[in-house]
């Protein structure tokens, strides 16, 4: 379950934002909005290079401080934002962030636990307030069914969680263009395997893993 199910979803999604990350700082780039950003590492990596957002429900903000109090925090603001509520963008506005710089936004699995029109919405909202040329990197679920995502809804259940919404490419491309975002990247399991695990896969050819069928992985720019 964790060789085959858990490891290649979360460190497929970790290497191609990281490189989207990367690219934006070659570019100048001193903002990074984490939403959804859970128990996500990525902050603290980042902390003295750009100045870090982790966005997440109030609870898990407060257990991961909890969590990090004995850990040396430079550089990293902490927003407690429901993204399915409205004025979420407010708290975000009232934060240190600036509209007039650019930035890049990772949103790495949540397109799953919002609906379609919460989703848009949200994207809608994020967009008035980017800087043109600022990138969000994300990966969703395709109308695709697969072994992998049947798995992952049920895993999702067991943690009182459901997947409210899948997408193909073309639903998708509507509702960024909608949103004035533009899709500069897309990558499918296939594309994914080839670019980050062929070479752990060469070392392990009796035990090879693949990125999940079923799951696609997006950079947009405003």
């Amino acid at each position: 379950m964790v060789v085959h199910q858990l490891s290649p979803s979360v460190l497929v999604r970790s290497a191609f934002c990281k490189e989207a990350i990367e690219e934006m700082k070659e570019k100048g780039c001193q903002q990074y909005l984490d939403f959804a950003s859970g128990y996500d590492s990525f902050a603290y990596y980042y902390q003295n290079q750009m100045h870090v957002f982790e966005i997440d429900k109030k609870e898990v903000i407060e257990d991961k401080r909890q969590r990090c109090k004995d850990v040396d925090i430079e550089n990293i603001q902490f927003l407690s934002i429901d993204l399915s509520q409205e004025n979420w963008i407010n708290t975000l506005l009232q934060s240190d962030y600036q509209e007039d710089q650019l930035s890049i936004s990772s949103m790495l699995g949540l397109s799953y636990y919002l609906t379609k029109d919460e989703f848009k919405k949200m994207l809608k909202q994020l967009s008035k307030y980017l800087l043109k040329g600022s990138h969000l990197v994300f990966d969703y679920p395709s109308i695709q069914e697969s072994k992998e995502t049947k798995i992952n809804e049920m895993l999702a259940k067991e943690a009182d969680e459901s997947m409210k919404a899948k997408y193909s490419f073309a639903e998708l491309k509507e509702i960024l263009n909608q949103c004035h975002l533009t899709i500069i990247q897309h990558e499918n399991h296939q594309t994914v395997t080839e670019k980050y695990i062929s070479n752990y896969n060469v070392y392990y050819k009796d035990d090879p893993i693949k990125a999940p069928e079923g799951v696609c992985y997006c950079v947009v720019e405003k």
